[in-house]
C-alpha cells in the first residue's frame, strides 16, 4: 500500500508511522478536531499520546505572554 506512494514523494521517508503522525497532526492543527475525537479516530488510549502532535500558534502564545506580563510585572 505504501510502495505506490513512494514514487509520488521520492524525497520523503514514507512509512505507516510517519503517515499516522501526519494525519493526527492534520486533524488537530488544520481541521481543529477535538482531542477526544482524534483519540477515537486514531485508536490512541491516552490524551498525551495525541497532544504531542498539537502545534501551538506562536502568535496566540505571544499575545498571552504579553497580556500576563503586563498584568504581573508592570509597576503600579
Amino acid at each position: 500500500m505504501i510502495e505506490p506512494l513512494k514514487s509520488l514523494f521520492p524525497d520523503r521517508n514514507l512509512n505507516p508511522q510517519r503517515i499516522r503522525m501526519s494525519v493526527i497532526s492534520y486533524w488537530l492543527n488544520v481541521r481543529k478536531i477535538p482531542t477526544e475525537d482524534v483519540m477515537l479516530l486514531s485508536g490512541q488510549k491516552w490524551p498525551s499520546s495525541v497532544e504531542m502532535y498539537r502545534v501551538e500558534d506562536s502568535e496566540e502564545q505571544r499575545k498571552t505572554i504579553n497580556k500576563n506580563y503586563d498584568r504581573l510585572f508592570k509597576e503600579k
